[in-house]
């Protein structure tokens, strides 16, 4: 047996019932997995329902002709390769037949079956070289839109960190010189625009090294004691300044049967949640944003607890909900021209919940909004639940 014949298909399509069984005892003694077929009709089922490597045809068969089973095959298998048989041929029906794609035509009777043997290893070979190629152009396509996304990434976070660095640099070289003479009023206001520029730029930073860490797996999760309301507390307090300033109310909820001391990564669930209510913000020019914590399931010593966060903004087009958590894609590219972000956010939510164990995914109705949410298992400490928690409260 040749390594080239162990996973080879070869079908063999004749009415004669002793030429398929001469033929199939040939190939199976190469190690070849033999399918016959005794009509075109019959053949081309298993055609298209099979991967066949080599197909042997004969030209005369009962309704459909070998030519036409042939052009069949073209369509639905174009990587087989057709021998085609026959006892009577003419020049005219070789050259139809090597015109529509056969490789190679074999006169019956067989007088010598090595032959046989020698014409399918030659098909076979020719149908692993171009297996080779097709999956190499597929390679190729990949890497090239790989190049391609990065390239566009680069230019957004390129943009993306100088904006805030150019803001924090200008308001202060500005404080530097004209310090003794701004308002208190401006003089606050400038350091606010500073202080937001920072957290910008230290966002963006944060993401990008949490990229490098996932891509290079010097990256952990880590397992310890937590209070759920110390996190809804630390979302309320971070975004309700950032909500209000758009004209949007913060809600953040915690369902009454949801455990509260839980061990597990309380700086990363924190993260999670974050990105995705920055995420809200940005896209909602009015309504609320509202985040509730629920319990999917719950057992004696673990929960799946839920978390999601509604907005009211522009909404996920069904098409691309899948691509906004792939890195280095965005739902639409002029997004990065009017939204500020370089579209790291859910990308690194996804990959986060994911090494929790957990699930992330998004509901929306077109452009009236969405709800991000994700599931994610972590072990109780205790029974105890928690109660709502309202924005402001």
């Amino acid at each position: 047996m040749s390594e080239l014949s162990e996973h080879s298909r070869v079908l063999i399509v004749d009415d004669e019932e002793t030429v398929r069984h001469v033929l199939r005892q040939a190939l199976e003694e190469h190690g070849c997995e033999v399918l016959d077929a005794g009509s075109a009709e019959e053949g081309l089922t298993l055609v298209d329902g099979l991967t066949v490597d080599v197909a042997m045809l004969d030209i005369v068969l009962p309704g459909m002709s070998g030519i036409q089973l042939l052009k069949a095959i073209e369509e639905v298998s174009p990587q087989t390769q057709v021998i085609m048989m026959t006892s009577h041929a003419s020049l005219e029906t070789t050259l139809d037949a090597i015109r529509h794609g056969a490789y190679a035509y074999l006169q019956k009777p067989f007088d010598e079956l090595d032959l046989i043997w020698a014409t399918v290893s030659r098909a076979l070979e020719k149908r692993r070289l171009m297996g080779l190629l097709e999956q190499r152009e597929f390679e190729l396509r990949k890497a090239s839109e790989a190049n391609l996304a990065k390239s566009q990434f680069l230019a957004v976070i390129s943009h993306e960190l100088r904006t805030p660095l150019n803001a924090i640099l200008g308001y202060s070289e500005l404080l530097s010189e004209e310090a003794a003479t701004i308002p208190r009023h401006k003089l606050s206001s400038d350091l606010q625009k500073i202080t937001r520029a920072g957290e910008r730029l230290f966002r963006q930073i944060t993401d990008i090294l949490d990229l490098s860490n996932f891509d290079s797996g010097n990256f952990e999760i880590l397992r310890s004691g937590f209070d759920l309301r110390t996190v809804a507390d630390q979302i309320r307090e971070k975004f309700v300044e950032p909500a209000e300033s758009k004209g949007l109310r913060l809600e953040v909820t915690l369902d009454p049967d949801v455990p509260v001391d839980l061990l597990g990564d309380q700086q990363r669930i924190s993260q999670i949640v974050a990105k995705i209510v920055d995420n809200a913000i940005k896209f909602s020019e009015s309504g609320t944003i509202a985040v509730r914590v629920s319990c999917d399931e719950a057992r004696s010593d673990s929960s799946d607890v839920r978390f999601e966060v509604s907005d009211s903004g522009i909404g996920v087009a069904d098409g691309s909900r899948d691509r906004i958590f792939q890195i280095f894609r965005q739902e639409d590219a002029s997004m990065s021209r009017k939204y500020d972000g370089a579209g790291l956010g859910l990308a690194i939510a996804k990959r986060l919940v994911e090494a929790m164990g957990g699930t992330l995914g998004v509901r929306s109705n077109g452009d009236r909004g969405s709800t991000f949410w994700f599931s994610v298992p972590l072990a109780r400490q205790a029974a105890t639940t928690g109660q709502t928690v309202a924005a402001g409260n």
